[in-house]
């Protein structure tokens, strides 16, 4: 599984993501950690793949 798979909010999903949605829906601080999450992930992988 792959980081960003990992970090990525499910509402059916390993216990960590069913949590992270849960965490989501209730904070808007937390979808804005998990954009920049995302954005990070993103750069990695595309430094990876060069």
């Amino acid at each position: 599984m792959l980081a960003k798979d990992t970090v990525r909010p499910r509402e059916f999903g390993t216990d960590f993501q069913m949590r992270y949605h849960a965490a989501i829906q209730q904070s808007p601080d937390v979808v804005i950690l998990q954009c920049r999450i995302e954005s990070l992930l993103s750069g990695i992988q595309s430094t990876r793949t060069q």
